[in-house]
């Protein structure tokens, strides 16, 4: 008995990793099942340097880069409605400190922007002064 759950195990994984990539049988042939049109969009991300330009990006993003003093502020439009998205940012790499974001044009939004389509990013050093840093920032569908 033992033997044959061994057998049976990767079977059943390799069923579950096709149909989870959008195969299916069909009279012993492999079928590929195109995404539907109304699939829900990719998530967008940018990879922003602590003086504001655009390291790296998904695609359709710009930036508008506001200094105060010391302090930078980032709003970055990424070309559709993020009213309703989720927001993850963090530090880049050798950036020490905190990260702050807010989605612009709904309540509470942003003091310089009511873009539905931006979002707010404020860095921060260690002790919680503001301060330029570079930052990652995902808007997920």
């Amino acid at each position: 008995m033992i033997n044959s759950v061994k057998t049976r195990t990767p079977i059943l994984a390799f069923i579950l990793f096709v149909f989870a990539v959008g195969y299916t049988f069909a009279a012993n042939k492999v079928v590929v099942i195109p995404m539907a049109a109304d699939a829900p969009p990719a998530s967008q991300w940018a990879n922003v340097s602590s003086s504001g330009n655009i390291l790296d990006q998904s695609g359709g993003i710009t930036i508008d880069t506001q200094y105060v003093d010391s302090q930078a502020f980032y709003y970055l439009d990424f070309g559709n409605g993020v009213s309703e998205s989720g927001i993850s940012a963090t530090m880049s790499y050798g950036s020490k400190g905190f990260i702050n974001t807010r989605r612009c044009g709904t309540d509470g939004g942003c003091a310089s922007s009511s873009n539905y389509n931006t979002v707010f990013v404020r860095t921060f050093d260690i002790d919680g002064a503001s301060a330029k840093r570079g930052f990652y920032v995902v808007v997920h569908p």
